[in-house]
């Protein structure tokens, strides 16, 4: 999966994780305020229920673990 460079809502319905295989963002939880940052290499979960405001500072690819 990519995502460009922008900024976006997001909420996750079921967890989900993924691998980054490039770029990097930021998620900004809209609940608790706490910013996380990710880049390539890292390994991802984002837990069920999580609503936040993803930034996608450099073109993200992203590999997606099915369900």
């Amino acid at each position: 999966m990519f995502y460009n460079r922008g900024k976006f809502n997001m909420k996750y319905e079921q967890e989900k994780t993924f691998y980054m295989a490039r770029g990097k963002a930021k998620m900004h939880s809209l609940s608790t305020s706490e910013v996380v940052e990710f880049e390539a290499g890292h390994l991802v979960t984002q837990p069920e229920g999580l609503e936040c405001r993803s930034e996608v500072t450099k073109a993200v690819m992203m590999y997606i673990k099915p369900s």
